[in-house]
């Protein structure tokens, strides 16, 4: 069986600042067409001299309707699928759209992120297939008339960004926007957000807050009404009304308690006193269910995870590793455990334990190498007077817990702060199961299962009677912090 095409349409004006990298990315599709709707600087030059294979079109009349461009493009594809792609953006790796489109049916969803270490991400359907009944509707933030994001297949990835050529024109999207709202109407739905978040950007705040506050009285989609909160909050904060910010933050938070960004926003404009709490719910959010996660990552060295052992730092703060990617610190190496008879526990076998379990979830680790036997208070400060983070994550002191848990719990207070340092629960002796504390980092089902993949890393841990009950007993729950 033959394998299926792959056309690529783009449209673009004035891009000959990105037109090259763009069809650079999708130089190995079977065919190109790029619809220029009256560009004067040197895009069709360099689409003239660099790439002789794609069909350049220049009889499209722009008319402020992006769906009716990329349409006009369409009509000109002679493939089985479409990918459609901006100046702006570039395919990651085009072989992975090859293998989408073998098993595709109609519409692929992609995967769109930011450039410049954003971590802005969403799914988009940009890949189809190329029939009548599939098209580009709306004016401007179009998309096809098929509902959803598209089937969940594959691992297409484009990249986006933002064109020089945006400057040419800065009001077009709202100059568009109004007109397709004063045309909709009362159906205006989704396009009321859209006006509403372009008021904002240019600084309107009462335009803003009155077009989004009539977005979310007919919204259906969730994550788009907590989003219209949020910006509704920031706006009215701008305007100086405390109480109006508040109150929408806090209907935006009833929509999506796990709305990371929304819950550090409401963290800065509540009083002083009640700011340390929202903070706090902030580093157990995991942005589940938001549009999309836009929270810049900390650099490593601002948040950390100390664990005093090889395996602690899976065993009691999984989760909390997953959602925040600290730098994972491990206090000491096992050397009691061979002087004991423990077979197959030696230190160089446990670091590599904990560098598999972490690779799992993309954390770095660095090991203090302490002798397990050696620890005390006066080496654990000296090895960590050099560190200054943000936030460090701490075993809890826990009576009757474990010794060494309960001394670097001493130290890191001492030398970070209480402010600075949050204290996971570990276990009592005798008891395998996790103490519980003020606050439960409750996990998803998928976490769980990452988690259970982590566990199984320590196979040194797992053969040893003594050891395999804490790693059972930790399989599906939540973890805690105090």
């Amino acid at each position: 069986m033959s394998r299926k095409s792959i056309g690529v349409a783009v449209i673009c004006k004035n891009e000959e600042v990105l037109i090259s990298r763009c069809l650079s990315s999708v130089a190995d599709a079977d065919q190109i067409v790029v619809c220029d709707t009256g560009s004067t600087d040197r895009t069709m030059e360099i689409i003239t001299e660099q790439f002789p294979k794609v069909e350049l079109h220049k009889d499209f009349i722009w008319c402020d309707d992006f769906a009716a461009a990329q349409n006009h493009c369409k009509e000109k594809m002679k493939t089985d699928f479409i990918l459609s792609l901006d100046c702006d953006e570039y395919v990651v790796d085009f072989n992975e759209v090859r293998k989408a489109i073998e098993i595709g049916q109609d519409m692929i969803r992609v995967k769109m992120k930011a450039e410049g270490g954003n971590r802005l991400e969403f799914g988009f359907g940009r890949l189809f297939r190329n029939s009548p009944d599939i098209f580009w509707v709306q004016p401007i933030h179009k998309h096809l008339n098929i509902p959803g994001e598209g089937e969940q297949i594959g691992n297409v990835e484009i990249v986006f960004g933002w064109s020089p050529a945006h400057a040419n024109d800065p009001d077009r999207a709202l100059r568009i926007l109004e007109k397709v709202v004063r045309q909709e109407g009362d159906a205006a739905g989704r396009n009321l957000y859209y006006l509403g978040r372009e008021y904002w950007y240019k600084g309107r705040c009462e335009e803003a807050t009155k077009t989004l506050g009539r977005y979310v009285q007919v919204s259906g989609w969730p994550a788009e009404k907590a989003e219209s909160f949020l910006i509704m909050s920031q706006a009215y904060s701008r305007l100086g009304l405390d109480e109006d910010a508040k109150d929408a933050a806090l209907q935006c938070l009833k929509i999506n308690p796990n709305f990371k960004e929304a819950i550090e926003w409401m963290a800065g404009i509540v009083p002083p006193e009640h700011a340390m709490q929202w903070k706090r719910m902030a580093r157990t959010a995991n942005n589940n269910d938001v549009m999309w996660d836009r929270v810049p990552a900390k650099p490593v060295h601002d948040v950390i995870f100390l664990s005093p052992h090889n395996d602690d730092e899976t065993l009691f703060g999984a989760y909390t590793l997953m959602r925040h990617k600290p730098l994972v610190i491990i206090v000491t190496d096992s050397y009691i455990q061979p002087k004991r008879g423990d077979k197959n526990c030696c230190a160089i076998a446990r670091r590599d334990e904990t560098v598999k379990a972490m690779s799992l979830i993309d954390c770095p680790v660095v090991f203090l190498g302490i002798e397990d036997a050696k620890l005390t208070e006066e080496v654990l400060r000296e090895r960590l007077q050099y560190f200054n983070p943000e936030t460090i994550y701490i075993p809890a002191y826990h009576e009757n817990g474990n010794e060494q848990h309960n001394l670097v719990n001493k130290v890191a207070l001492e030398i970070f702060g209480r402010n600075k340092c949050e204290q996971y629960c570990s276990y009592v002796k005798g008891d395998f199961n996790i103490v519980q504390g003020g606050w439960e980092v409750k996990p998803t089902h998928t976490e769980m299962e990452l988690k259970n993949k982590m566990l199984e890393c320590y196979k040194s841990q797992l053969n040893l009677p003594s050891t395999r009950p804490h790693f059972e007993a930790v399989k599906g729950k939540s973890e805690w912090l105090i």
